[in-house]
């Protein structure tokens, strides 16, 4: 596998053989085990304050399904069926399990956050989470 230095993140990659499946980042050496340069990643995506997230949970706060989601906050940016998908390896007990989740994603929300929301079904409900926009320039 290919080791690969991207310098506007400051951060060594080992790129999987499979395209989708992107890369992992190096925080050590595989040889030497002494530590990568530190990452640049977080000065690329915005702070969301306390007063921001506040904002959010109580826009947030009566949702309690997509539907709902949809009727109070509009279109999202994006629909997904498989926006969260969770894998459990296999054991003795049990087989190898794959789970999708739909997902809504809103970017329109907030100025420094992007909002999702994803359905975890009947036991585990819609849960919110937020993320810090990116600041920088769209890469390939």
């Amino acid at each position: 596998m290919p080791i690969t230095f991207d310098a506007e993140m400051n951060e060594y990659h080992l790129m999987h053989l499979d395209e989708r499946a992107g890369y992992s980042m190096i925080r050590f050496c595989p040889w030497c085990g002494g530590a990568a340069p530190r990452s640049l990643r977080a000065a690329f995506f915005s702070t969301i304050t306390q007063e921001e997230e506040d904002r959010l949970r109580e826009l947030l706060r009566d949702i309690k399904t997509l539907d709902d989601a949809i009727e109070k906050l509009g279109k999202p940016d994006a629909d997904l069926n498989d926006g969260v998908v969770t894998k459990t390896p296999g054991s003795d007990e049990a087989p190898q399990t794959i789970k999708s989740y739909r997902a809504l994603l809103f970017g329109g929300l907030s100025t420094t956050a992007d909002v999702r929301l994803t359905d975890y079904g009947p036991d585990g409900g819609v849960r919110v989470s937020f993320t810090g926009k990116f600041l920088g320039t769209a890469r390939k």
